[in-house]
C-alpha cells in the first residue's frame, strides 16, 4: 500500500531547467511533521547543499541537505537545547537531493515505512509551523487536491489581471486567509498606483471546485 510523505514547500521553487534535471523535488527548502509506527511525532526539515569541488569552490551539483531531524516531543520538553540527530556530512554529500533518497533516509532513521514523497504547493493551505512553537502533523492535512487546483487557478487569474492594471511584470498581491470557497489577497502597490488602476488593495475571489 502506498504511504505518502507530504512537505509544505519552505523556499524557492525550482526555475530552471537545471535544476528539474537534478533533483525531482521542485523546492529548494522542505519541511513536514508526521508519526512513526509508534506514535512518536518528528520534525524534519531539509534543502539541498552544493558539492564542493576539489578546489574547494561549490559546484552546482545538488546533495540532500538536513537542516533539522528531531522528536517533537523531546524538543518540546528542551526548547533552549538542540536536539537535532547530526549527520555525517560527508555522507550527505553523496546523496541526490531526490524524492528517493530523502524517503530512504527518514525510513532509515526513524521507525517509518514511507513509499513516496509529495510537496504541497501553497494552496494546499498546509503549514508546518502554527506560530505558537507547536507542529502540525501531515496527518491532519485537509487534503484536498481539486480544491487546491482551483485555488491556485483562481490565485493566477486575478494575480495576472492585477499584473496588467498596474503594468507590473511581477506579482504585487499576497494570499491574506484561504477557506473552502474562497480565497482573500492584499496588493502591496502604493495607494496612487491603485487608485490610477481603479483595483482594491483587499480582495476576496470566489473559489469553485
Amino acid at each position: 500500500m502506498e504511504k505518502v510523505l507530504y512537505f509544505e514547500g519552505a523556499g524557492m521553487e525550482f526555475y530552471s531547467e537545471e535544476q528539474t534535471s537534478q533533483s525531482d523535488v521542485g523546492n529548494f527548502r522542505i519541511r513536514t511533521s508526521f508519526f512513526d509506527k509508534n506514535g512518536i511525532q518528528h520534525y524534519v526539515e531539509v534543502g539541498n547543499g552544493y558539492r564542493p569541488a576539489k578546489n574547494n569552490k561549490s559546484t552546482n551539483e545538488m546533495f540532500l541537505h538536513v537542516d533539522y531531524f528531531f522528536d517533537v516531543g523531546v524538543q518540546l520538553d528542551n526548547p533552549n537545547r538542540k536536539v537535532c540527530k547530526k549527520f555525517d556530512i560527508h555522507y550527505l554529500r553523496t546523496l541526490d537531493y531526490t524524492k528517493e533518497n530523502i524517503v530512504k533516509l527518514i525510513n532509515d532513521n526513524l521507525n517509518t515505512d514511507f513509499t513516496s514523497l509529495e510537496v504541497l504547493d501553497p494552496f494546499y493551505d498546509y503549514n508546518v509551523h502554527d506560530g505558537k512553537g507547536l507542529y502540525n502533523a501531515m496527518e491532519f492535512i485537509d487534503l484536498n487536491h481539486e480544491r487546491a487546483k482551483a485555488r491556485k487557478a483562481a490565485y493566477e487569474k486575478i494575480d495576472m489581471e492585477y499584473r496588467k492594471a498596474l503594468n507590473e511584470k511581477y506579482s504585487k498581491i499576497q494570499i491574506l486567509g484561504m477557506y473552502d470557497n474562497d480565497i482573500v489577497i492584499r496588493c502591496y502597490a502604493s495607494d496612487k498606483a491603485l487608485q490610477v488602476a481603479g483595483l482594491e488593495r483587499v480582495v476576496t475571489i470566489p473559489v469553485s471546485y
